[in-house]
């Protein structure tokens, strides 16, 4: 759930030195989920659900993907 993780996500971006600006933020990147530890409401057979993370100066994107067993996209979320 991302509302556990935003605080430490905010806590990194805060730590993250404004200065090196070449440097690659390390949550930047795509992050997948265990389906095996985790819980779904059963509408959906999931497959996969991938967290791409951008992060620059001014803004953190996150894109989310939710993949059925068919390798359809059944939700795609982007927020900054």
């Amino acid at each position: 759930m991302l509302t556990n993780v935003a605080p430490c996500m905010m806590a990194l971006l805060i730590a993250q030195n404004p200065a090196s600006s070449s440097a690659i933020h390390p949550l930047t990147g795509r992050w997948v989920a265990d389906i095996r530890a985790s819980r779904f409401n059963g509408a959906v057979a999931v497959k996969s659900t991938p967290l791409d993370f951008r992060v620059d100066a001014n803004a953190v994107v996150i894109t989310s993907r939710t993949i059925d067993v068919n390798d359809r996209v059944v939700a795609s979320v982007q927020g900054e």
